[in-house]
């Protein structure tokens, strides 16, 4: 939501007051050229772009509009950002780093229960105690609560629960009735953690690094630790194999065991 809105306020700085099928190449060549004095990356004013086309596409397809789509054609493609995770060392220093930050104690919280589960920012946010099982160690989302719109969960190893429960501990000693996994002490829901964990990466120089970056590390130590992909797509709860498909590479242990039943079998056909 968040980033829609980022989306469309240049947008409506710029097309305000044009209708739909006055747009031209021209247009959209201006809006990239001001896009870029004012030091916005190309991939940004595409995402901008890809928000216009996604809003007159709707608008078809729910109302029956017949609009014409003057962006079709015009947003470059590009390509996939390197994939970034932690290695031990960096989720060590985050964390030691976090739990220092008395004033934000929710901190190492947010990013233990993002490494050990893999939620989202916003679903984590968003988590209310009222979808928490302790009895069957699970996470329960509805069909508004993720970003696929299905129904689904999340299992709670120990680290997890132990997150949880500190969080617990939290609200019963300042704001027993707050609903929210994430609260302030007077019980109202935590908006964002992004100036404190960009000030947090910062101080441990990471780089690249993002409260997202928490879900790719705990998708990628799964993977390094030879869990099958079928079931990193499950627990990531990835709606397409093809998502989870880009932390295969990462899955070299198992690449080099599979060369070295080759040898053996070598081996063998020698003696």
């Amino acid at each position: 939501h968040d980033r829609d809105l980022a989306s469309a306020r240049p947008l409506l700085a710029k097309f305000k007051g044009r209708y739909i099928d006055s747009l031209g190449p021209t247009d959209f060549t201006e809006y990239k050229n001001e896009r870029r004095l004012a030091k916005k990356a190309d991939a940004t004013w595409a995402k901008e772009l890809l928000l216009l086309s996604a809003s007159i596409n709707w608008c078809n397809s729910e109302h029956d509009w017949k609009l014409p789509n003057p962006t079709k054609g015009r947003i470059p493609q590009f390509k996939r950002n390197k994939l970034r995770w932690l290695r031990a060392e960096e989720a060590s220093n985050l964390l030691a780093e976090a739990a220092k930050r008395k004033r934000a104690p929710h901190l190492v919280d947010f990013i233990e229960l993002a490494l050990a589960t893999g939620m989202r920012r916003d679903e984590m946010l968003m988590l209310t105690w009222a979808r928490v099982d302790f009895g069957a160690r699970m996470i329960y989302f509805d069909a508004d609560d993720q970003k696929s719109g299905a129904i689904g969960s999340i299992p709670l190893n120990k680290w997890a629960v132990t997150v949880l429960r500190r969080r617990q501990e939290f609200r019963d000693e300042h704001c027993a009735k707050s609903p929210w996994v994430f609260c302030h002490s007077d019980g109202e829901r935590l908006q964002s953690v992004k100036k404190a964990f960009w000030a947090l990466t910062k101080k441990v120089k990471l780089t690249d690094v993002t409260p997202h970056t928490l879900r790719h590390t705990f998708a990628a130590r799964l993977v390094q630790a030879n869990v099958p992909l079928r079931t990193v797509k499950d627990l990531m709860r990835h709606s397409d194999i093809r998502t989870t498909m880009i932390y295969a590479h990462l899955a070299d242990e198992t690449t080099r065991s599979a060369i070295e039943l080759l040898e053996r079998y070598d081996q063998n056909m020698t003696d």
